[in-house]
Order: C-alpha cells, then structure tokens, then sequence
C-alpha cells in the first residue's frame, strides 16, 4: 500500500482497498500502517503531490485523516508545506482534518506554506474559516512575520488581504512584521506593509528599536526613505540607550542613510544618547571620515558638543589616530582646535599621550594650537609623549621651535627627568640630543635626572646620562643623597658599576646629618655584598693611582714631634 502510494498506482491503492475490506485480508492491508518514519500512506501519497492516490485514500472510511509521521507531520502539513494546492484543497473538504495541526517546531499548515512562499496554497488555507492566521510557533513567529522576513512579497498581500490577520504581531524580542522588512531590507514588503492603515510604523522591540532604527543601523538607505515619506513614523524616535536613527547610522559609517537622515529639517542633527555622544562625535571616534564630512556641512551640527568627559569631537579622533578626520575638522573655522577635556587634556595632549604621531604633526602644523598646554597635573604634550616613551612624538614636539623642552610638570618634573624616571632610553636619547634640553633639571624635592634614573636601577639611561658632558654626576637631592649613595642603597650593581666608571664620581658623599651615611655604608648596611666589593676596589684603584708626595715623610715627620 505504502508503495503503492509513493508510485502514484492510484488503481492498486483502490484494488488493495477493496481487497483490504474482506475479513480475510483486513489485518494484511491496513491502509494506516507506518513506514520507518512513521509517515503512512495517505502522508507519503500527500508528500508526493499524488492526488489521485490522496482522493481514493480519502474515500475509505478507515483512513486516519490526521495520522502524524514521527516528527508530527499529518497529510496537510505535507502538502502545504510541498505547495501541493489541489491536494490541500482535497484535505480541507473532510470535516475532520486538523487545519491547525502543529509539528515538533509547533509550525502550523498556513506556517509551512506562507515560509515556503507558496501563495496558492496560503490563499485556499485562508479560505477556510477553521484556520487561525495568526498561530505560532516557539518564538512567537506568526505566518505574516515569517514572510516579512522572507520577503514573500504575494504572500505578504495575501496574509494583509485577510482582516483577521494581526499586521502587528511581534516574535519574543518584540520585533513585528514590518521590523524584520526593514532589518533585512526588502523595500517591496516594507511599502506593502506601510500601506496598511493598521500598520504600527513606529512599533518597539524589547530594546524600544524603531523599524526606522533598525534600518539606519544596517544601512539600508531606500528603507530609510521609504520610512521617512510615511508622515506617520517618528524620525527621532530613540532606542534603549537613547540612540537615534541617526546616532545609529553615523556610529556604523552608512553615509548614505546620514545624508538622508540630515536632509529632512525634522531630524534633530545634534541629538544624544544617554551617554550624551551625539552623530559627529560618533563618527569622529569611529574613524568615518565620509560621515564626518556630511554631517560637518549641515549648519545645524555643533561641531564642538561634547560628552560627560568633555571630549569632543576633535579630541575623539586625535585619541583615536584618525589623522586625516582631524585634517578635516581642523579646516572647520568653527572647531576649538584647543578644547579641554575634563581633566584640561587638549586634542594635541591626548594624541601625544597616546603616541599618535600622524596626528600630532597634524595639529602641529596648525599655528592655532598651543603646543605647550597643559592639562590638570600641568603635564604638556611633550612630558606626556617623554612619559610614555613614544620618541617619535618627542621628535615631532622638539622641532617644532614653540615648544618648552624643560617645561615643569606639578612636581616641577622636565620631560628629562619624567623619561629618566620611566626609564624611556630612546626618549632621553632624543633629548639630550637637544642643546636646549637641560641634563640637570631638578624637580620639587630637587632630584635629577641621573639620581632618578640610578635610584630606579635604569643602568642603560644611567649610562646615557654619564656620556653628556654637562651632567653633575654628584648631584644631590635635599637630604644629600647622590646617584652612587641611592644605587648602592637599592642594591643596583651595574648603575653603582656605571657611576664609579666616571673620573669625577665622589665615593665619599655622604647623606645630611652628623652621622650622614656614604654609599658604601648604605651598601653595608643592606647587606649588598656585590656592591661593597665594587666600592671597595674603586677605593683601592683611586689609593694606588695617588702619587706619593717627596715631603710625605718630613710632614709626617713634623705632625708627629714637631720641631725640636
């Protein structure tokens, strides 16, 4: 029978009917007996698109109508999802076919048709008042939802030609018909859907996204039209973190949809999310140069709006690296080339800070902008750049003639010391090959360079220091404590190596006080044996290497007993 029934044998399947009715037979033909996958001969018949066979089955009285296959498929579910119209047609003439039978998914008859794009089958399904057109499925997904998304777009008209259809139904996240149109950009089911008066085209979805918002955020431009022409759709309307189309748009880089969005004199050019940023901010921070340049010819954009921080636009992309968008607001007259953040950080301090060397010559080149500003620590571009050891940025900043090069941080800290105390070498390469550069700046607690260098154990930068001819290698802070005493005390051999290498080191320095202490005691007292061996030997070098004087004996001679 089942054979009988996937071969289309419509004669065979009647005469094994007939023969199946005797009392000898009946138990041999069962017209409901299952294949493997459960599916019986009406379902493999229904599948198959045989409706001579379907029709015959039908007639036998026997015959279970909404026999379900292992996964639940009946007959119907079958045949609409297969676009089989007459054997659906068929199906639906018998009284007792669940029109509204669901598989393991909980798809419906009308679900399967309406997904497949079969309107045929969806038409004669809605023809039967027993259907109900807005079942659904786990997620809530309705027949006019799953061709919404599809873009079924005859299938869309027929579903919206039936009133009971609910236009507005909504999956679990809350997303509608016309949501799915526009996020997947089908512009003919969207304007079938618009033109429905029961349309909500300002539906939200669990994260408050307008249909709008959804498009702008993908880009899709003919969408965004389509939305703005509807009189009906609110062009600001804001998501959950209070974003608006055109935040979305401009933060994504979809140019097309911002020039869209700002040609219609309702959008509001300069709006703001919860974290106050509003479209050119975006744009500058995400590097959309294009977007930027769009929105920077609408007068209405406020080219200096700032967030919570105090960062502009500007200041966005000078710490971001945008060169060339810092190019272009730099060309704005109406830009603040000096704005301050809120810790009075200017685009030149946070580019500098940050190593973004293509913008610092950017703004260099710009005679408007103060290259020795500073920010709330009083730090300046350059100890900024000298404190994170970007050299190229303190090679930018010390050709340009303006800038200090012994500028004070709070600390009254150089970029010298700041990059001595770091132990940036190429950095304080770079500046002590600067005459103006001062090798001895002292700051509040009047340590220099060197002395921040050996007390932090930064042998190579010690060493580099020693090479300067200027530098005071007996430097002392105000307690008196040398480089060689802070080395030797911080068990930094090869510093104390470095600095008993130079002729003029003093070894005999000592710290304030009656019982100021020398780097050799320091040395002892903690215990570095390597260091007091170094010291040592220096001592017994610089003994050896005394010419003894021709009148040693007789002054040790007259110190002892005088004249007589």
């Amino acid at each position: 029978m089942r054979w009988a029934a996937i071969q289309g044998e419509t004669r065979l399947v009647k005469h094994l009917l007939e023969a199946g009715e005797g009392p000898l037979l009946h138990a041999i033909v069962d017209p409901n007996a299952c294949d493997d996958g459960g599916a019986t001969a009406l379902i493999l018949a229904a599948n198959q698109g045989h409706v001579d066979v379907v029709q015959a089955l039908l007639a036998d009285p026997r015959v279970e109508v909404n026999a379900r296959d292992d996964e639940q498929w009946t007959a119907l579910i079958w045949a609409a999802s297969k676009g089989h119209v007459n054997i659906v047609q068929v199906l639906l003439t018998k009284p007792q076919v669940e029109v509204n039978a669901r598989d393991e998914e909980q798809w419906t008859p009308l679900m399967w048709a309406a997904s497949s794009g079969g309107v045929d089958v969806v038409q004669a399904l809605l023809a039967d008042p027993r259907v109900d057109v807005n079942a659904s499925d786990h997620d809530q997904w309705t027949p006019l939802i799953f061709v919404a998304s599809t873009g079924y777009l005859e299938v869309v008209k027929a579903l919206l030609a039936d009133p009971r259809v609910d236009v507005n139904a909504c999956t679990e996240k809350k997303w509608t018909p016309l949501i799915f149109a526009a996020t997947v950009g089908n512009l003919e089911v969207l304007q079938a859907l618009l033109a429905d008066p029961r349309v909500d085209v300002n539906a939200l979805s669990w994260k408050q996204w307008t249909p709008l918002i959804f498009a702008a955020n993908k880009g899709h431009v003919n969408i965004v039209q389509a939305l703005l022409a509807d009189p009906r759709v609110e062009v600001n309307a804001r998501n959950g973190k209070q974003r608006t189309s055109l935040i979305l748009a401009a933060s994504e880089g979809h140019v097309n949809v911002v020039q869209v969005l700002i040609a219609d004199p309702r959008v509001e050019v300069n709006a703001r999310d919860k974290d106050q940023w509003t479209p050119l901010i975006w744009a500058a921070k995400q590097g959309h140069l294009e977007v930027v340049q769009a929105l920077l010819t609408n007068p209405r954009v406020e080219v200096n709006a700032s967030i919570e921080k105090q960062w502009t636009p500007l200041i966005w992309a000078a710490s971001r690296g945008h060169a060339s968008i810092v190019q272009l607001l730099l060309a704005d007259p109406r830009v603040e080339v000096n704005a301050r953040s809120g810790r009075q950080r200017t685009p030149l301090i946070v580019a500098a800070s940050e190593g973004r060397l293509d913008v610092v010559q950017a703004l260099l080149a710009d005679p408007r902008v103060e290259v020795n500003a500073r920010d709330d620590e009083q730090w300046t571009p350059l100890i900024w750049a000298a404190s994170e050891g970007y050299v190229d940025v303190v090679q930018a900043l010390l050709a340009d003639p303006r800038v200090e090069v012994n500028v004070c941080s709070g600390k009254q800290r150089t970029p010298l010391i700041v990059s001595a105390s770091e132990g940036r070498l190429d950095v304080v390469h770079a500046l002590l090959a600067d005459p103006r550069v001062e090798v001895n700046a002292r700051d509040d607690e009047q340590w220099t360079p060197l002395i921040w260098a050996a007390s932090l154990g930064h042998t190579n930068v010690v060493q580099a220091l020693l090479t300067n001819p200027r530098v005071e290698v007996n430097a002392c802070t105000k307690d008196q404590w040398t480089s060689l005493i802070w080395a030797a005390s911080e068990g930094y051999l090869e510093a104390v190596q470095a600095l008993l290498a130079h002729p003029q080191v003093d070894v005999n320095a000592h710290t304030m006080g009656f019982r100021g202490k020398t780097a050799l005691k320091m040395a002892t007292a903690a215990g570095h044996t390597d260091i007091i061996q170094a010291i040592l030997a220096h001592k017994r070098r610089q003994d050896r290497g005394a010419k003894p004087s021709l009148f040693a004996p007789l002054k040790a001679f007259m110190q002892k007993d005088g004249p007589k």
